[in-house]
């Protein structure tokens, strides 16, 4: 009989042992937890008794006259959660309660993480933002302060044209023009 020896093992352990290193989200175990550990645990529990008590545990044949899935099912549809409040007499329903409530301020919790990472990258994304429009503004600046220099050594005479510009502007029509056509030249 290893069913009693199985007993001594803190309830608070068994609760939280399947909750530590499942892959499922925080939303399903809690789901789980809330509505189908608590009777599906009592009734295991119970099918487990019915077992011992028909000296079923040790035999390795079946038994026709016990059917455990039966035997499971028929105590699930008794004790539907939803019409009795029958786990809150159990220590191990008890955990699980605790657990739930555990992983409900983890996701608490987690939510508050996101809400402080959202607004630190919107901060971030704010301050890159403002300076390529600081960037943007000081080569604008940089540009109009060298044409305005551009413009100045060409307007230094202001009745005259100097005579640079008309010698460059010379030079480069004839370059143009040698590379017309005949019928354009003329």
């Amino acid at each position: 009989m290893a069913f009693p020896q199985n007993r001594l093992v803190p309830l608070d352990v068994l609760a939280r042992e399947w909750m530590n290193n499942n892959p499922a989200t925080i939303d399903l175990r809690i789901y789980l937890i809330e509505n189908l550990f608590p009777s599906l645990i009592m009734g295991l529990e119970k099918l487990l008794t019915e077992a011992e008590k028909r000296e079923l545990v040790d035999t390795e044949t079946a038994v026709s006259n016990f059917n455990p899935v039966n035997y499971l099912a028929q105590y699930l549809m008794r004790n539907n959660p939803r019409y009795s409040n029958f786990p809150e007499a159990s220590p191990y329903a008890k955990g699980l309660r605790k657990v739930a409530e555990d992983l409900k301020s983890e996701i608490f919790e987690i939510d508050a993480n996101r809400l402080v990472t959202l607004k630190a990258s919107a901060q971030v994304k704010r301050m890159e933002r403002e300076k390529m429009e600081r960037m943007k503004g000081e080569e604008l600046e940089r540009r109009g302060q060298m044409l305005e220099n551009v413009f100045v050594t060409w307007a230094q005479n202001e009745d005259t044209i100097p005579l640079t510009m008309v010698q460059n502007a010379l030079i480069s029509f004839r370059e143009r023009s040698d590379s017309l056509s005949e019928e354009l030249r003329r």
